[in-house]
């Protein structure tokens, strides 16, 4: 074979293997990119006292006993998912000597200083829509103690039904009375009734809601579970509270 014909096959064999080579990695291809977005909910609330004349009005200074001051509590749902919520309600107590209502004088006892009640209500009574979760005593420093003992009656209660964004609970109560105090006890003095709201999300609550939860009515069971897994994640703190 001559010298040129050698040259030529070789080429030729080298170009073959080339095209081989660039061949093998030559697919046919195409990329697609979805892009999904989402929106993060928000579960906000606001604690709202529409009948409440104000600290410091005429209503709620210098008062007698037996005196009536309007106080209804109740929560709005200003954020955009559907919401369990719950109100504390502490009442404060001291020991000391009240009338019954034929105007005996009763023994000195550490009692509560208001009572509570719905607009057509008894006292003490709250809306029917509102579940008595707890009840507890504590002292100055806020240390859970005896009735005897106790500074403060702390109520918790869960609202039955799902809020929905933009809706507002009934009230817990609408009215609040001091006690039939006798006279030169705690003049001058002041005192709080204040209020605490708390709201979690409707949906998903670990083994206690679905994620297609249905509007429906808790029981004091599933909503005092519900309170231990808010309670769990965030404590009780004041940032929703009226006084």
């Amino acid at each position: 074979m001559s010298k040129k014909r050698i040259i030529t096959v070789t080429l030729a064999c080298l170009f073959a293997c080339l095209a081989c080579v660039h061949g093998a990695a030559a697919y046919l291809t195409d990329t697609k990119t979805v892009r999904n977005t989402f929106s993060i909910g928000e579960v906000s609330i606001k604690l709202l006292e529409p009948d409440y004349p104000g600290n410091g009005s005429k209503k709620t200074t210098d008062l007698v006993a037996l005196q009536e001051i309007p106080k209804d509590p109740q929560i709005y749902n200003s954020g955009k998912n559907r919401a369990i919520v719950f109100l504390q309600a502490d009442i404060p107590m001291a020991s000391v000597i009240v009338t019954d209502e034929a105007g005996n004088r009763q023994a000195e006892e550490n009692l509560e200083l208001f009572r509570f009640r719905t607009s057509n209500g008894k006292y003490n009574s709250v809306d029917d829509s509102w579940r008595l979760l707890s009840t507890v005593y504590l002292d100055e420093d806020e240390k859970q103690t005896t009735k005897e003992d106790a500074s403060i009656c702390r109520r918790l209660y869960g609202y039955a039904d799902v809020i929905e964004a933009g809706q507002t609970t009934d009230s817990l109560f609408d009215v609040v009375r001091l006690v039939n105090l006798v006279e030169d006890q705690l003049d001058n003095t002041t005192q709080k009734i204040p209020v605490f709201a708390y709201a979690i999300q409707a949906e998903n609550i670990s083994g206690l809601t679905e994620a297609d939860m249905k509007q429906k009515c808790l029981t004091k069971g599933e909503l005092a579970d519900i309170w231990d897994v808010y309670f769990i994640q965030n404590g009780a703190g004041g940032e929703n509270a009226v006084y």
